[in-house]
């Protein structure tokens, strides 16, 4: 009898503290702020838990009392989101489901900066491997073509070097003061390009998912 009233003691007291700390944490962001249960840490959400506001819903991890790491949020017109969160925004990767007016859903699915969408790919273009470039950039011109023009630049100055270049979905490549792959097919994968100067081979791999007319200048 003893040990059943210190079992059903432990458990009275287990449950008051939960809610207590259910209770007592807090959670920043305002539209999930009306109840929350889970981890606490100083008065604040701070590990995996549920949080509730009038109508949206979230379910995940907590840092600080904001929405941060791995998690889902609804909102209140059913729109979804499962992924990553940082200091209470979509900030990584996740899937973004938007319901329509007439029921059709719009899936975004990718990486996510600061509560907006990117795009399938986290950044527009990656550099795989270069040798003996110095820098490779990057430029978008608001020109609206389909082309990437590539410029060499070394101590300064434009050289126009014989380029090789391939790509797998087999760009033309033309010669316009400069070396200029038109209609262009994006994402643009794999772009291989080599050229010697100086008796030296330069090489670099590349890659640009985001369609655009863009500039790359390679600094030697």
């Amino acid at each position: 009898m003893k040990y059943l009233l210190i079992c059903a003691f432990s458990l009275f007291t287990s449950y008051n503290t939960v809610n207590k700390i259910a209770q007592d944490c807090k959670v920043k962001l305002e539209a999930i702020n009306k109840k929350y249960e889970g981890d606490c840490k100083k008065g604040y959400a701070h590990g995996f838990g549920k949080a509730w506001g009038a109508s949206d819903y979230y379910e995940g991890k907590f840092h600080k009392g904001l929405p941060h790491g791995e998690g889902s949020y609804t909102w209140e017109n059913g729109n979804t989101y499962v992924g990553n969160f940082s200091k209470g925004l979509m900030d990584g990767k996740g899937v973004l489901t938007l319901k329509g007016l007439s029921g059709k859903e719009t899936i975004k699915k990718g990486f996510f900066k600061k509560g907006k969408y990117l795009g399938v790919y986290e950044r527009p273009y990656k550099v795989i491997s270069q040798t003996g470039i110095r820098t490779i950039k990057f430029r978008e011109n608001s020109i609206k073509q389909n082309e990437v023009r590539i410029t060499v630049y070394k101590d300064g100055q434009i050289i126009t070097p014989s380029f090789t270049i391939t790509d797998l979905n087999n760009t033309p490549v033309e010669n316009r003061n400069g070396t200029v792959l038109t209609n262009v097919v994006f994402p643009l994968k794999r772009v291989d390009l080599s050229f010697n100067v100086d008796t030296f081979t330069y090489k670099a791999i590349f890659e640009i998912y985001k369609e655009s007319n863009w500039e790359v200048t390679l600094s030697l």
